[in-house]
This record gives structure tokens, sequence and C-alpha cells, in this order.
């Protein structure tokens, strides 16, 4: 009898542990975890008081040893050429690896930099979402020195921009269902977010492109009907002038479910700003949020050289100073 107990009491025992082990792994069971990163991502970019941070002002900081933790985002062999002092490399492929991430201090001030600001800013939005505290130096290598050697770059601003044709017209879109993100229900989000930066970075081609493609692009009817084109500048700037066809959602707004439903999946999304900056913040964001987007280089800046729609006084200046740089 008593052996009879013995063995009822352990298959109810066997029982009870198959049924935690089986709702362990419903609790990890992939699920659409959409709604949690955009709830992440829109606070975070609530939060955000600055994307970027201006060159001489870095300079400044770094003068007064505020002990930044620096990190160039350019190519192994270009970062050899010469960098900004005591800023560790990089590339912005890797950002989100393992093996980066191991090596970054969470507890500094990160500042990340690159060629003209665009991936360092891509490095930035993917740095920020998990949680480290970082801004980009504005224009990137571009806007610290003139030191061609140093810069090893021929994609520089054209100080010389087209003059291409803006609209006043107020474009709609929408509503749209926003993509599915599988994740696993127990996942934290920090997680989530490092695995899907990392499948973006094995997938990427260019997260920029070019005022003349975007032009070459809306001016193709059979183009045109494959992109949605993003203006993330302020409502105001918008409503002086747009890039045809642009709805309008500002930067740090982007990631709300009211927004999202503006935003078509089934397109190619390009977002732009002023400068390349908030532009590739957008663009960042929606492609974590399962998009697939990408930045129009140096923003309305690179599109017209018409002040009244430029509306912004931050622009590159043409006459960077040459701060030191170290190899």
């Amino acid at each position: 009898m008593k052996r009879r107990l013995s063995l009822v009491m352990l298959l109810m025992l066997g029982l009870f542990a198959l049924a935690c082990s089986s709702s362990s792994t419903d609790n990890n069971k992939a699920v659409d975890r959409a709604v949690d990163v955009q709830a992440h991502v829109t606070q975070w970019l609530a939060a955000m008081a600055h994307p970027v941070i201006p060159a001489d002002q870095l300079k400044a900081d770094i003068d007064q040893n505020k002990g930044y933790q620096i990190v160039s985002v350019r190519s192994a062999a270009d970062y050899a050429k010469g960098h900004i002092k005591t800023a560790v490399n990089f590339p912005y492929k890797t950002i989100a690896d393992d093996a980066t991430l191991a090596k970054l201090d969470k507890t500094k001030h990160t500042v990340t930099y690159c060629y003209t600001g665009h991936t360092g800013q891509l490095s930035m939005v993917v740095l920020g979402l998990m949680g480290y505290d970082v801004t980009n130096l504005k224009f990137g290598m571009m806007g610290w020195t003139d030191d061609q050697s140093a810069l090893n770059y021929t994609g520089v601003f054209d100080c010389n921009p087209p003059n291409y044709p803006t609209e006043t017209t107020v474009n709609t879109s929408g509503p749209f269902q926003p993509p599915v993100i599988m994740a696993g229900a127990a996942d934290d989000i920090a997680t989530i977010i490092k695995t899907r930066f990392q499948q973006y970075f094995k997938a990427l081609a260019k997260p920029v492109i070019t005022p003349d493609q975007v032009k070459a692009i809306i001016d193709d009817p059979n183009q045109a009907k494959n992109y949605q084109i993003i203006s993330v500048r302020k409502a105001a700037d918008y409503a002086k002038g747009h890039i045809k066809g642009a709805i309008n959602i500002p930067w740090n707004a982007i990631a709300t479910p009211a927004n999202l439903a503006k935003i078509d999946p089934a397109k190619k999304i390009i977002t732009y700003c002023y400068t390349g900056h908030t532009g590739m913040v957008a663009a960042t964001v929606l492609n974590l949020l399962g998009y697939n987007a990408i930045d129009m280089k140096y923003g309305m800046m690179g599109w017209t050289d018409d002040q009244s729609v430029l509306n912004y006084t931050g622009v590159f200046d043409c006459n960077p100073p040459n701060y030191e740089t170290t190899k």
C-alpha cells in the first residue's frame, strides 16, 4: 500500500513538473510584441533632449576632461588615418554585436561619430534604445576637421546644393496596420531590440539615399508608387515647403500608434529632416518596428538652398574647424 502511494505521488510530481515546463515554454512562445516595442521607442523619443552635439561643444567638453566615451563608427582603416582623441572604434554595422557591447561602458556618457553624421546617428539610436546615455556628433568627422587625410571620404556635403522644387500641399495617408514583431512572450525589450538590430545590420546595404536619387524616384511614376516619403520636420516648416507627396510626422513622435497608422508597411519609406540627423533617427526607429526605411542624406539641406523653405540656422558650415585628430 505504501509503495502504491509512493508511486502515485511520484507520478503526480512528474505531471506537475511537466505542467510547469509546458507553462514556461508557453511563456516563451513567439507572439506579436509590436505594442511593447512601440511603447518603449515612444517613451525614449519623448525623453530625448538632444540627438546631436555640435563639434565646438564636444571639443570644449574634451578639453575640460568630462570623461566621455567617444565611439568612432567609421571603418577601421579610416579610424587609423585619424580619429578624435580617446575614441574607440566599432564600425557601425557591429554596434549591436555582443562583442561590441561588452566593451562599452554603460555608466559613461557616450558620443558616437562617423563621416557625415548619418551612421553615427544610426548607432546612437541603437545604443540609446538599449539604455545607453548617448548622443551623436553633428555632421560627424566632416564637422570636426577639413583635413582630407583624416576625413578620407568623398561624400561630404556639397556646399552648392541643387534647388529642387517643393510643394505646400498637405498630404495625408492611411490608415494602415503596423507590422508584426515576433518575439518570445517573456523576452525583455532590450534583448528584442538587440536581436532585431543585429538582423537589420546583416541585411543592410545602405542606410541613406541621396537627394538626386529621391528626385529621380518622384519624377518616375512607376518608381514613386512603391515609396512613401515622410518629412519629420516641424509642422510649421513642413507648411513652408516639402518634397512632393511627402506626409508630415515629427521625428520624436514617429512611433505613436496614431502616426504609425499613417505609414504604409507595404512601401519603402524615405524619411528626411533638416540636415539628415533626425531623419536618420526616424528611419532607424521605423526599421526596428518592421518597416523598410531609408534616410535622405543631408535632409532638406541637400535638397534646396531656398532659405524660406530651409528655415533653419543649423546647416553645415562650409568652413569647418580643424580640430585635432590622433592616430
